[in-house]
């Protein structure tokens, strides 16, 4: 029973942070190259137009999957039922319903030939950020009073506790531009750049690192992690005192979650602040993205044993039990193969357009 709560309270995180990081990089690209001229990062913007849409879609699909799971491993009677008073609001499905769409009217094309662009993705941020805050503070009412109203989530909004929501909320859109710059790197990495190259080799040309691409999306790597540092704290003094105790104890799994993650964090920081002196030495950025993957991977755990801790500390009876070192594992095993799973989805485009801008 645990395990598909925790599964599903993991990836969830995922399905937040990467459509919103994603779309806010591409909307600030979009107007640096309006200030630079259109040429600057054109290449990734193409791909990323189409990336993002792609990626949107796999991990809204994989979470509705494991949402309708879910609820029969808890013995839900109904999906509807868990829907509507669990973890999801129609307010946030309808958000990135429409997020989507806007997403998709960014990649048509204008009269000139150019992509449609920039109020669509001004619009989609908006819905993705506005579904992130109302998915939000909506675990809050759970952890807090063990239930909420029924699917229309907003006309409810007066139970919310706006001193918590308003730092999770920024904590949330910092992670986002995190995970958002990491995939940005990746794809410099691995030679996706969507920059044409003058070679007769093919499959050379389709796996050229850019260095350039590479210092992009490490810069907003850091500007997702940097700002984490004053976040964090004011997080952590709007815990109850039980779940604050439990970070700090010093004998429990959350407290060793947390303490790697910070540590990943500071790590990743100085990793990839380092990478920009030397930016010839991948060694560097490869090891700030090991660790920032480290860092959200242990902070949606520390995220769910908090929600658990909050429970028994508002005395809220509860049918899930202790996290242990196996429901650890389950999630790293299983997040890799949803990668996996979005990687095969979303890298068959970006072949295509490299095949097309070789031709």
């Amino acid at each position: 029973m645990v395990d598909g709560f925790l599964l599903f309270a993991v990836l969830d995180v995922w399905r937040m942070v990467l459509p919103l990081g994603l779309t806010l990089l591409l909307l600030v690209t979009e107007l640096l190259c309006r200030w630079q001229g259109d040429s600057y990062q054109r290449g990734l913007r193409e791909v990323l137009n189409s990336l993002v849409v792609r990626l949107t879609v796999g991990l809204l699909v994989i979470s509705s999957v494991v949402g309708l799971l879910v609820p029969a491993i808890l013995g839900f009677p109904l999906p509807e039922s868990h829907i509507a008073v669990g973890p999801w609001s129609y307010e946030e499905m309808l958000g990135f319903v429409l997020g989507g769409f806007c997403l998709w009217k960014s990649l048509q094309k204008n009269g000139s030939g150019k992509p449609s662009g920039m109020v669509w993705l001004g619009c989609a941020s908006v819905l993705f950020f506005g579904a992130g805050v109302l998915w939000l503070a909506r675990w809050d009412v759970m952890a807090h009073e063990g239930h909420v109203a029924g699917g229309w989530f907003v006309l409810g909004l007066s139970t919310v506790d706006w001193t918590r929501v308003v730092p999770k909320s920024l904590h949330l859109l910092f992670a986002g531009l995190a995970a958002g710059g990491l995939v940005v790197t990746l794809l410099g990495l691995l030679g996706w750049s969507g920059e044409p190259v003058a070679t007769d080799s093919i499959s050379r040309s389709r796996f050229l690192p850019s260095d350039g691409q590479v210092r992009y999306g490490v810069g907003w790597m850091l500007a997702g992690l940097v700002p984490q540092m004053f976040i964090g704290p004011w997080l952590f003094l709007v815990l109850g005192e039980g779940p604050r105790g439990g970070l700090i104890d010093g004998a429990g799994l959350a407290s060793a979650f947390f303490i790697v993650g910070v540590m990943a964090a500071l790590l990743a920081m100085v990793l990839l602040n380092a990478s920009f002196m030397v930016p010839h030495v991948k060694g560097l950025v490869w090891g700030g993205i090991i660790c920032t993957v480290i860092t959200l991977v242990l902070m949606g755990m520390v995220r769910y044993v908090m929600f658990l801790s909050t429970l028994e500390g508002q005395g809220i009876p509860i049918a899930i039990g202790n996290v242990t070192v196996f429901h650890l594992l389950t999630v790293l095993v299983l997040t890799g193969l949803v990668g996996a799973i979005l990687v095969r989805w979303c890298v068959r485009p970006l072949s295509a357009f490299h095949a097309k801008v070789e031709l």
